[in-house]
C-alpha cells in the first residue's frame, strides 16, 4: 500500500476489560490437571495482579466458565448482542444486549444482563461509515483510529491533539454525516496506528539492485530466511508491495572455481542460505503463502 491511510480501524467486538482478556488467554495454558493452574502461571498471576493462590484458582475457574457462557449467548442474542466483559465487582461475565425481552435468557445462562442502546452491528455499521466520511477529508490526518468500549456502549474515536475547537468541528462533521452523537465518544490519542505487513513463507522478496527475483524461505524471529544466491553484503530486499522489507544480515552461497571444465577446485561453502533482518514495517508470522 503505497499511500496508506494514517488511521486504522481496531477490531470490533473486543472484551471490555484487559484483565479479563489476559486471564482468559492464560486459562488456556492450564496444565493437564484442569482443577489447578500450573505453578508458573499461578505465580505470575499472583505477582501481576496481587492475588493469592486461592484467588488465582478461583478467578481462572470463573473466567473459563465465562468464556463458554459468552459463546452461547453471543449466538443466542444474535443482532441484539452488544459486547461482553468480566465484571470484577460482581465476579461474573456481563453481557450487553439491546432487547429487553432477552434479559431472562442472559440471566438464565449465568451472566449479568446489561440492557444498552447500541448493538455490535450498530458499531460495525458506524465503523464502515467512518471509513467513508474520513477518507480524504480535512480530518483524515487527525484520526488515529477507533475501537468499541463495550462497557460504555460507545465507539471511541481517537483523535490526535484534540483541542476544544477540533472537538466541536469533528462532532459537527459527524452529525452532518449521519453519525448519532450517543453512539460515539471522542478521546485524545498521543500515538498514531502504523501499518504493518506480514512476512510469510513463499511470499515474493526481491533484490532489485542485483535484479534477482526470489521469495521468503520462512519467517523467523526478527526477519526471514532467504536464498544465498539472491544477494549478499547489505543489499536491501523488497516485498510484494515494492516496500523495503529489510537488509541482508548474512549470506552464504558456494562460489566454485574450475581449473578444468566440470572439475571444481574448491567450494567455499556448501550452503545456499541467507538471513534478512526485517525493518519495523514488517512482522514475521508463522504462515505459508498457499
Amino acid at each position: 500500500m503505497s499511500n496508506p491511510q494514517p488511521w486504522t480501524v481496531n477490531q470490533l467486538g473486543v472484551w471490555g476489560l484487559a484483565t479479563f482478556t489476559a486471564l482468559c488467554l492464560i486459562s488456556e495454558a492450564i496444565s493437564a490437571d484442569q482443577s489447578r493452574p500450573a505453578a508458573d502461571i499461578s505465580s505470575a498471576l499472583q505477582e501481576r495482579f496481587n492475588m493469592t493462590p486461592k484467588e488465582v484458582e478461583s478467578a481462572l475457574a470463573s473466567q473459563s466458565e465465562a468464556i463458554a457462557v459468552h459463546q452461547i449467548l453471543k449466538e443466542e442474542l444474535g443482532e441484539a448482542y452488544a459486547g461482553a466483559w468480566f465484571d470484577d465487582d460482581a465476579g461474573m461475565l456481563a453481557v450487553a444486549f439491546t432487547k429487553a425481552e432477552l434479559r431472562s435468557a442472559v440471566s438464565a445462562a449465568g451472566a449479568l444482563p446489561v440492557l444498552v442502546s447500541h448493538s455490535l452491528e450498530d458499531f460495525q455499521a458506524a465503523s464502515k461509515r467512518l471509513i467513508e466520511i474520513f477518507h480524504g477529508s480535512q480530518f483524515n490526518s487527525s484520526i488515529a483510529g477507533w475501537h468499541v468500549d463495550a462497557e460504555a456502549n460507545q465507539l471511541v474515536l481517537e483523535v490526535l491533539d484534540l483541542q476544544d475547537a477540533a472537538r466541536s468541528q469533528i462532532q459537527a462533521y459527524l452529525a452532518a454525516n449521519g453519525i448519532e452523537a450517543s453512539l460515539l465518544r471522542l478521546d485524545e490519542s498521543i500515538t498514531r496506528a502504523a501499518f504493518l505487513n506480514d512476512i510469510r513463507g513463499g511470499d515474493p522478496a526481491d533484490n532489485a539492485p542485483r535484479q534477482r527475483t526470489c521469495s521468503v524461505g520462512f519467517s523467523v524471529d526478527g526477519g526471514f530466511t532467504f536464498a544465498g544466491h539472491c544477494g549478499w553484503g547489505n543489499d536491501n530486499v523488497t516485498g510484494h508491495n515494492s516496500q523495503t522489507m529489510g537488509t541482508l544480515a548474512a549470506s552464504s552461497f558456494p562460489p566454485v572455481v574450475y581449473s578444468e571444465p566440470g572439475v571444481p577446485d574448491f567450494v567455499e561453502s556448501n550452503r545456499d542460505v541467507a538471513w534478512v533482518s526485517a525493518n519495523s514495517s514488517w512482522t514475521p508470522v508463522g504462515e505459508i503463502n498457499p
